[in-house]
């Protein structure tokens, strides 16, 4: 499944973990198997008013990430 994300653009390698988001919790957490003991970055990400709830985000950092109107649970 991560293959087909195309997770990172511009080859740094960089994952864009915000677009990886987006697409929906069920592709997130297929995604988050798939790639166990990543270190997910999500701070300062724009998240309002997003759909977050079932979303796994154990151990993501979410410091300075916008929330306002996000669904977390």
């Amino acid at each position: 499944m991560s293959a087909q994300l195309k997770p990172y653009e511009g080859g740094d390698g960089e994952f864009d973990f915000v677009s990886i988001l987006l697409r929906g919790v069920n592709v997130w957490n297929l995604w988050r198997i798939g790639n166990k003991g990543l270190a997910i970055n999500l701070s300062g990400a724009d998240l309002g008013g997003t759909n977050l709830s079932g979303a796994h985000l154990r151990w993501a950092n979410l410091r300075e990430a916008v929330l306002p109107g996000a669904i977390l649970v």
